[in-house]
């Protein structure tokens, strides 16, 4: 195909009619321009897509758009879709521009996922200069960030007190940011449709350049009526238009109009044409990098680099033609698709098949992966690699699911939380087995799919498995090292054989020097001479020994100790029943790993044991005293000091002391918007929601009391409430996963090979 370039490789085309060939159906250049399948999808931030518009907006360059020749048999996929396919016509590649070019439909039309809007009033609150760069106030809205980023910095993210102030002007009043979207996929979805909410007078951009007749080419210019019907009913409309909206308007005439009879030239896109053919080829020499893939490391050089598991996963797709859509379904899957990203499962897949080779590869390098595929075409019958890697991921003549699939589903159901079996299930909640690093997955992956026929032994092996990945998520081993020791246990591993955790963290211990776990009632050591002193320890003496400190007297139990104390991710655990109930439809891989609806909140806050600015007041001054000053973030940040609480009711309770937020003093019914909301009725409801032991109620009450003000008998209760606490919890997983199991396990300090 020569049209647009005919006998050269450049040409130029107007924006309106670029903006067409993607989104005008009834265009006869409709997807003309496609990825190929070595492309990933859209990476760019927030502030990257509304620098982009600004600088379109002022007639800035963008740069140009590099296209390859693509043949109507080659696979590919659509910019405004996830789906690949053959086309019946030769088009076009888009080889470099598809983060512009994403950016710029933008504009155009909103995404399943994003919407982008724009401020009419011109003032930047910002006297920083990188903040102040800005021309147009662009406001990019997503389901990450449905209420966008700060005016004067678009890379700052809101509070959650200005969230909830936006969430409560809507119909349905949600609680979470994960209950409302920029975009609306059903009439019931538009009671929770976000707008920008630190803004002034914000518009969406679609609508306004709607209409000004999109990409028509024939711009209409809007009246203000017209305009101040796109604002959201929440702003207060200005009567008369604002200055900034004609400046706007005469830059989307510039942008938008491609008649230059109007008096002003058209704003144009360079298109480079690459001249060679894109379709990759065996490389002449050994492990070599095709040209496609030389191509994509040098024009993104400047950009968002291609590089580690994504370019792996990009040579698999160019090289395998089913690759990406395998991948899709699975990460599109409600059941397991969000256990892990698309090239986290290209990874797992590809362990799999290594290990089925009869290798144990585990981090393959980009050059490493390339030469799995060095022998491959698109017929996978002529690569040992690729033919276990589709016996993995398509489903075979028999089978509806690939066992690939088979293996996750089976995964999700012994290892995630199951509250239809009882409000106790041990299972892990998903954000917390999220926390576990894929790479200790994949023993547990590899039994599975070895043992998928049996389904009687997956579900004797529930336990062990538990196990197995609550001790990776309390410990965060090193990766690698500990993979590779639970393969070799594997390995050696008879069939019909249940999960053998007890064996692998025997083999931790010797080859790997992991941490000991201790007993029952042994996570902390006992002090019994400092219970009652007020006296706040160091790790030392709660946890004993390390081997830095006394390799003769180490205790083997002080790393597993330390890894404990400080875990406070561990509370999604332990609240596991509460979680599930108060946040229905949360899902983890939906948000930002730090935008999640709840929580982790100090049980005694923070600020009465610190007090900025204010100095403590400590009675009956002594060595107590001093501990408590040099200790006391020690306990405050301790597990036994947290808890996961829905983030509204945390910011509602502020700075009270924990004695009113659990209303411990408290004698009857209790009827505020917490409790109300949570169903939590009683001091003991509280307890019991927080993971507090009921035994310690009176410890927490007498732990009670004014911001920076500390007796001993307050010292001496929240020690004691914080200490017991974490052995309580401590306790309660030994139990649950029957982790006595492993005890009689360890061996000596001595016995352990050196790390």
């Amino acid at each position: 195909m020569s049209f647009p370039f005919g006998q050269q490789d450049v040409a130029v085309v107007s924006v309106s009619d670029y903006i067409s060939w993607y989104l005008d159906a009834e265009n006869s250049h409709y997807n003309l321009i496609q990825l190929p399948p070595i492309q990933r999808n859209a990476v760019w931030n927030i502030a990257q897509v509304e620098r982009l518009w600004d600088s379109l907006l002022r007639g800035f360059p963008i740069g140009s758009m590099l296209l390859g020749h693509r043949k109507s048999s080659q696979n590919s996929r659509q910019l405004t879709s996830s789906l690949q396919s053959t086309s019946t016509l030769d088009g076009f590649f888009l080889l470099d521009g598809q983060q512009r070019t994403r950016a710029l439909l933008l504009g155009f039309q909103p995404s399943a996922t994003s919407r982008l809007w724009v401020d009419l009033s011109s003032e930047i609150p910002s006297d920083k200069p990188e903040h102040n760069d800005r021309r147009f106030i662009l406001r990019l809205l997503t389901n990450h960030q449905p209420w966008g980023m700060r005016r004067r910095n678009p890379t700052e993210g809101l509070n959650e007190s200005e969230k909830f102030k936006a969430r409560r002007e809507l119909p349905s009043k949600p609680r979470y940011d994960y209950l409302t979207s920029p975009v609306a996929s059903s009439s019931e979805d538009a009671k929770a449709i976000s707008w920008p909410a630190d803004a002034e007078v914000p518009v969406p951009l679609d609508a306004l350049i709607s209409l000004c007749r999109g990409w028509s080419g024939q711009f209409k210019m809007p009246t203000w009526e017209q305009v101040s019907l796109l604002i959201p009913p929440y702003f207060s409309k200005p009567t008369v238009a604002p200055i900034h909206l004609d400046q706007l308007l005469v830059a989307l005439q510039q942008l938008l109009s491609s008649n230059s009879a109007e008096g002003m030239p058209s704003r144009s896109l360079p298109l480079l044409l690459h001249p060679g053919d894109i379709q990759p080829a065996n490389p002449d020499k050994e492990n070599a990098p095709d040209a496609i893939e030389v191509l994509f490391q040098r024009v993104n050089a400047g950009g968002t680099v291609l590089a580690g598991e994504e370019m792996s996963y990009s040579l698999l797709k160019s090289t395998w033609d089913k690759a990406y859509d395998l991948v899709t379904q699975i990460t599109e899957d409600k059941e397991v698709g969000y256990l892990l990203s698309p090239t986290k499962v290209v990874m797992a897949a590809a362990r799999l098949a290594r290990r089925q080779q009869g290798y144990q590869d585990l981090n393959p390098s980009v050059p490493q992966f390339r030469r799995w595929l060095s022998h491959a075409s698109t017929n996978t019958e002529a690569n040992p690699f690729l033919q276990c890697m589709e016996h993995l991921l398509a489903p075979g003549d028999n089978q509806s699911t690939a066992r690939f699939k088979q293996t996750l589903v089976e995964f999700c159901k012994l290892a995630l939380y199951n509250p239809k079996a009882s409000q106790t299930d041990p299972g892990l909640p998903k954000k917390l087995l999220l926390e576990v690093n894929p790479l200790l997955m994949h023993p547990v992956f590899s039994w599975i799919l070895a043992n998928l026929s049996s389904s009687d032994l997956l579900a004797a092996s529930r336990l062990s498995m538990l196990r197995y990945l609550m001790y990776a998520v309390v410990v965060n081993p090193d990766a690698q090292k500990f993979a590779r020791l639970a393969g070799e246990v594997l390995t050696g591993q008879s069939g019909g054989q249940c999960f053998p955790d007890q064996a692998i963290f025997s083999q931790w211990m010797r080859k790997a020097g992991a941490p000991a776990m201790p007993g029952l009632q042994q996570i902390i050591l006992d002090i019994p001479a400092n219970t009652t002193a007020g006296w706040l320890s160091n790790g030392q003496e709660l946890f004993g020994r390390s081997e830095a400190t006394e390799e003769l007297s180490a205790d083997p139990y002080h790393s597993f100790r330390s890894h404990f104390w400080h875990h406070s991710k561990l509370m999604l655990w332990f609240q596991r029943a509460y979680l599930q109930e108060w946040f229905v439809g949360y899902d983890p891989m939906s948000q930002d790993a730090a935008d999640t609806p709840f929580d982790y909140d100090h049980i005694l806050p923070y600020s009465h044991a610190v007090c900025s600015g204010r100095t403590l007041k400590l009675y009956e001054e002594g060595k107590g005293a001093d501990r408590f000053y040099g200790h006391r973030w020690f306990y405050i940040n301790s597990l036994g000091n947290l808890r996961a609480w829905p983030a509204w009711a945390n910011r509602s309770d502020g700075n009270k002391c924990h004695t009113d937020k659990l209303h411990l003093k408290s004698t009857d019914a209790i009827n505020s918007e917490v409790a109300t909301t949570l169903q939590l009725v009683s001091p003991a409801d509280f307890l019991q929601a927080s993971a507090i032991p009921s035994t310690d109620h009176q410890l927490w009450v007498d732990a009670g009391g004014h911001p920076g003000y500390w007796p001993v008998s307050r010292r001496a209760a929240w020690q004691q409430a914080v200490e017991r606490r974490v052995s309580a919890l401590y306790d309660n997983l030994f139990i649950a996963l029957d982790f006595k199991e492993w005890q009689g396990l360890e061996v000596s300090v001595n016995e352990q090979v050196a790390v």
